[in-house]
């Protein structure tokens, strides 16, 4: 660690966060994607969706602005769309001493805010406006992070604040990456939530597997729920992607989350196994890409 302990190496990431940040922006990436799924809901309703998915990220080495919209049509005729901004700033990397250089070789400082809302059919729109900061820990293809948020958002009947603390680690090993995150909410209302999530992604030959696991606890309508899935990708002409996938996820009634999908047809850029030097670059800006599930957000102001 630099010489002048903890309140040294807070200075330098305090700084680092408010100088402009170096280097220019990558091309902007662009990503879309058309899916269908079949939705299955806890009381037995089943129903088609059609979901169209846009994303764009412009990440340099310090900073980092993205943005997305989800627009989902079921069979019902009802309509739900999603939409987001992100934008995150980091420090620039501080080496360690040599004899935490088997661990790790940098730490930067990170902070992020982001916006989300959605519109349902028949609902109240939700809307959440979330700040982060982060302590970035690195090695290579390596890294982990803590990080404290808070977020206050808007469930459709009521706005509360949500207390937010999280860990994640991930890594890479051959052609497979790793990740295990877990968070801490502290929601408005008096719940207090944990959800741990695990993800695999690796390639197989042309193609890419990413399996996914992940239990929430505490909450106090439904108790323990857990999800997890399995999507499989194949390349196709140019950036487009087949993409065919199965899940279960935490569900409510209609127009809550579903509990499985099938998606059958895709078009996105290579996801992160394959990365840019953008995507490198804006790598855990965010733990995961935003969910192109049908556009069903949460009515309590947290997701799965």
């Amino acid at each position: 660690m630099p010489r002048g302990g903890v309140v040294h190496l807070a200075a330098q990431i305090f700084l680092g966060l408010l100088c402009p940040a170096g280097g220019s922006a990558q091309a902007p990436l662009r990503t879309r994607d058309a899916s269908f799924a079949v939705v299955r809901y806890d009381g037995g309703l089943t129903a088609g969706a059609l979901t169209l998915y846009d994303a764009v990220l412009v990440a340099n080495e310090r900073s980092s602005r993205s943005g997305y919209t989800l627009f989902s049509m079921f069979s019902d005729g009802r309509v739900s769309m999603q939409g987001g901004l992100d934008a995150a700033r980091r420090s620039a990397a501080i080496p360690v001493v040599p004899q935490l250089s088997g661990l790790l070789t940098a730490i930067r400082g990170e902070m992020l805010i982001g916006a989300t809302t959605t519109i349902q059919s028949g609902f109240m729109p939700t809307a959440a406006l979330t700040g982060r900061a982060r302590i970035r820990f690195e090695k290579d293809h390596n890294g982990a992070h803590a990080e404290a948020a808070i977020a206050r958002a808007f469930d459709g009947r009521l706005w509360q604040t949500v207390v937010l603390g999280e860990g994640r680690v991930w890594w890479r090993s051959g052609s497979a990456f790793t990740a295990v995150r877990s968070t801490t909410m502290q929601l408005g209302v008096g719940d207090l939530l944990n959800d741990t999530e695990g993800q695999v992604e690796w390639l197989t030959g042309r193609g890419i597997v990413t399996t996914s696991l992940g239990v929430r606890l505490g909450e106090a309508l439904r108790g323990t729920t857990a999800w997890g899935g399995i999507s499989v990708m194949y390349p196709l002409l140019w950036d487009s992607w087949l993409t065919a996938s199965l899940s279960r996820r935490p569900g409510a009634e209609p127009p809550g989350r579903p509990l499985s999908r099938l998606r059958v047809a895709a078009s996105e850029w290579p996801p992160a196994i394959v990365p840019t030097a953008a995507t490198s670059a804006a790598a855990s800006t965010a733990n995961a890409r935003p969910s192109r599930y049908p556009a069903t957000g949460p009515r309590d102001g947290t997701s799965a």
